[in-house]
């Protein structure tokens, strides 16, 4: 049980920092937009899709299937992991947008307290 809770925990570590490169950094925006500079030069930038680079499901998917591979723990039930974690990526990026939020408010509170 505890070699199964580790893996999971590893998993959703992957998890949380695909989440936070790919949808929250602006990293791939910005890859995506001097990836355009290159080949279109100076034309208005129009977005363009790097699947699965800016998809936080489809790399969550990936890197957990491949982190799996490496690590020779590929099963049914970690494939399940896996997929259950990549569907939820983007609701983990909304939890992380939240508690960014939250310790926001409360510093804001303990601010306005001292001053």
């Amino acid at each position: 049980m505890t070699e199964d809770m580790n893996l999971l925990k590893d998993l959703i570590m992957i998890t949380i920092l695909v989440v936070f490169i790919i949808d929250l950094s602006g990293a791939i925006l910005s890859m995506k937009m001097c990836i355009w500079r290159v080949l279109k030069g100076t034309a208005t930038y129009r977005p363009i899709s790097l699947k699965p680079l800016d998809c936080s499901l489809c790399s969550t998917w990936w890197a957990c299937i491949i982190f799996l591979i490496l690590t020779s723990q590929l099963s049914v039930k970690t494939l399940m992991y896996a997929a259950l974690l990549a569907f939820y990526a983007e609701n983990i990026g909304y939890i992380l947008i939240a508690v960014k939020d939250i310790v926001g408010a409360a510093v804001d509170k303990i601010t306005h307290k001292i001053v």
